[in-house]
């Protein structure tokens, strides 16, 4: 098995954990879904400080490399809006499948868009099917619901 595989198969037991965990803290109603937001990224934020300070290679330098410093702002912001609108879709969804049905489609979008961008993404018919199994069972899960 290669290891990004290996590494695919962790990060979607931790995104189960993190999608179960987020849908039963919201549906106590004890929290709601902007502070779980918030309180949530400052862990992580703690995590990363300790991560950072634990790593061997916790030498950050940019040489003045303004475009990489703009995508990593760029994929923060990213990744706190999609943990704001995902998280208030898990709170007025009663089913916590439903939002993550929908989030699934990303592989789709970012076939196609890294298609366009990527220089190492080429089209491929195979991926292309596979694509289409995954919005056929999308529409299945979708309409029996």
């Amino acid at each position: 098995m290669e290891n990004w595989l290996k590494y695919s198969l962790v990060a979607l037991i931790f995104i189960c954990m993190i999608d179960i965990s987020k849908k039963y803290v919201l549906s106590r109603n004890k929290i709601d879904s902007d502070t779980l937001v918030i309180m949530s990224t400052i862990v992580v934020g703690i995590f990363g400080i300790i991560h950072y300070c634990c790593s061997p290679k916790n030498n950050i330098k940019f040489h003045n490399d303004y475009k990489t410093i703009i995508c990593i702002f760029m994929i923060s912001i990213f990744i706190y809006a999609f943990s704001i609108c995902f998280t208030r879709a898990m709170k007025l969804s009663t089913d916590v499948t439903m939002p993550v049905i929908v989030i699934s489609l990303s592989t789709i979008f970012t076939y196609f868009i890294s298609i366009c961008f990527l220089k190492h993404t080429k089209f491929n018919y195979k991926i292309l099917i596979g694509i289409l199994f995954i919005v056929c069972g999308i529409c299945i899960i979708s309409i029996y619901h």
